[in-house]
């Protein structure tokens, strides 16, 4: 189904062209090429008030900045950092390595050896499942260390699938202990199956209160919220 979705967008999109794959590689260098010429030419120009592009958004003496002496939002900040963590945790042994190019890998070893003896490991609950992981559970063993690394011992992981498939994403839960939370947090793109994932564009209206079905979203996140 997957493909045969892309391959629908991809043939609707290109329809009226006569092109190769080649043609298609070639357009999107030259398009970026030309939007970086663009934005260059904007921050050139005397009578404009964008002073730089910040992720494709320009930044202007208007621009609201985040006011970290506020404390409202400098809460908000922390809480955004230590979410993140969670989040690259979701990634698995790829980015704890990339992370720690000199240690990681000897702390994988280390943790595989004896990752159910040592108390001040980051805990796996009684009734922890871990789904497709390899050989050595390297995954499982890496989101481990990372709260370890972190200091964050007060973090149980209750489940963890490394099932990664077309619109099936690796994803794991835990329990935040300290912060009385359950966290479910699914790994972004990472393999070719998560390219295609990707790749099957198609929105969906979401079901927003107080916005009558204008609000859209990536029907493959849907699948993703109703399996779990």
């Amino acid at each position: 189904d997957a493909y045969s979705e892309i391959a629908y967008l991809f043939a609707e999109f290109f329809r009226d062209l006569d092109i190769v794959p080649s043609d298609i590689i070639a357009g999107l260098v030259l398009l970026r090429q030309r939007q970086r010429a663009k934005r260059n030419a904007v921050l050139d120009e005397a009578n404009n008030d964008i002073l730089a592009f910040l992720s494709g958004m320009p930044v202007t003496r208007n621009t609201k900045y985040l006011d970290l002496k506020n404390a409202q939002e400098m809460q908000r900040y922390k809480e955004v950092c230590y979410y993140m963590l969670f989040a690259l945790a979701a990634y698995g042994w790829p980015i704890y390595l990339m992370r720690k190019p000199t240690c990681g890998l000897c702390r994988l070893a280390r943790s595989c050896s004896c990752c159910c003896l040592c108390p001040s490991r980051p805990r796996y609950a009684p009734s922890i499942t871990i789904e497709e992981d390899n050989c050595c559970g390297c995954n499982a063993i890496a989101i481990r260390r990372h709260f370890l690394d972190e200091n964050m011992t007060s973090v149980d992981i209750v489940y963890t699938s490394c099932h990664d498939a077309v619109y099936e994403t690796p994803f794991y839960v835990a329990v935040d202990h300290d912060k009385k939370k359950v966290v479910i947090s699914i790994r972004g793109t990472l393999s070719p199956k998560d390219a295609l994932t990707d790749l099957t564009g198609d929105a969906e209206r979401l079901p927003v209160e107080g916005h009558h079905g204008t609000w859209l979203g990536h029907k493959v996140c849907k699948r993703k919220e109703s399996k779990l």
